[in-house]
């Protein structure tokens, strides 16, 4: 969940821009990269479920 600014993740071969507000859900074991292409701070809150 993005609290605050936005990030850029790359998974399954794509690529999606998670923005305040969006959440994503990436199933256990898939690759995955997450980042921040901008000069503003992002807050995430990361719930790992296993």
């Amino acid at each position: 969940m993005i609290v605050k600014g936005s990030i850029v993740t790359e998974t399954n071969g794509k690529t999606y821009r998670v923005s305040s507000g969006e959440a994503t859900y990436i199933p256990a074991g898939q690759e995955h990269i997450a980042y921040n292409d901008s000069e503003e701070d992002c807050e995430i809150v990361w719930v790992l479920v296993g």
